[in-house]
């Protein structure tokens, strides 16, 4: 029996999403051939090594080792983050965060600096997103 009252959900787990993996290295491909199609050899095979290793970072940061997994929301209006790692951080919400029905961007502030998520229709079930946009657009 349903006691009508709304239960607000605290925890979100997140999965790496492979469209954001596909995403980031469509378009680092597409850069790389630009670069090496306008730009003379010299300029263009060092702008790809720069385009790789930003790749390989961004993919890492996002999608890998250092990707955030779980998000806990607090009573205090604060959120801990664990990464793939198993790391804890204490973090606040940023302003900058977007909210979106497709895209959901996360942005936290931590001791060490900022984290984010980037939250796409493969990183989690659709409730579970559903919920997550909800506790970021509202964190009263």
């Amino acid at each position: 029996m349903s006691s009508g009252r709304f239960v607000a959900t605290r925890d979100f787990s997140l999965e790496p999403s492979r469209l954001l993996a596909s995403g980031l290295i469509i378009v680092d491909a597409g850069a790389s051939a630009a670069a090496l199609a306008w730009l003379p050899v010299w300029l263009g095979i060092p702008a790809c090594v720069l385009l790789a290793m930003s790749l390989r970072r961004e993919l890492r940061r996002h999608c890998g080792a250092e990707s955030l997994s779980h998000l806990h929301r607090r009573d205090d209006r604060a959120w801990q983050l664990r990464d793939r790692r198993g790391r804890r951080f204490e973090a606040e919400l940023s302003g900058s965060s977007c909210v979106t029905a497709v895209i959901t961007v996360a942005s936290f502030r931590t001791r060490d600096g900022r984290r984010s998520a980037v939250i796409l229709p493969d990183s989690a079930p659709a409730h579970v997103r559903r919920r997550l946009r909800v506790a970021l657009r509202y964190p009263a």
